[in-house]
């Protein structure tokens, strides 16, 4: 398989367009999106932040080394004033997308 880590660079790929199955009513945004990040924890990549997350907090953990931002978080009071980036970045939508099969 493909190890990230190993090839030492880096990747963004995006996706665009109108898939056929949309149209036809039968396309999950939700499941498509899942089964990017599932490819990408695989590998032992991480998503760019500017994308909606479908993962759990711990797939997110194993994407991203959350430790030391956690506890920088805690030091300066952060955890009380700010959300997390995973809850920033959560695809709130994704219960109901994932329904919407």
């Amino acid at each position: 398989g493909i190890n990230a880590e190993y090839m030492g660079i880096g990747w963004d790929v995006g996706v665009y367009g109108v898939p056929r199955e949309a149209n036809e009513g039968t396309f999950s945004a939700y499941e498509a999106h899942r089964k990017v990040e599932e490819f990408e924890i695989g590998i032992g990549g991480s998503q760019m932040l500017y994308a909606p997350l479908c993962t759990t907090p711990e797939e997110y953990d194993q994407m991203f080394d959350t430790a030391l931002q956690r506890r920088m978080r805690k030091k300066y009071g952060g955890d009380r004033a700010f959300v997390s980036t995973y809850d920033k970045m959560f695809w709130r939508h994704a219960a109901a997308a994932k329904k919407r099969k």
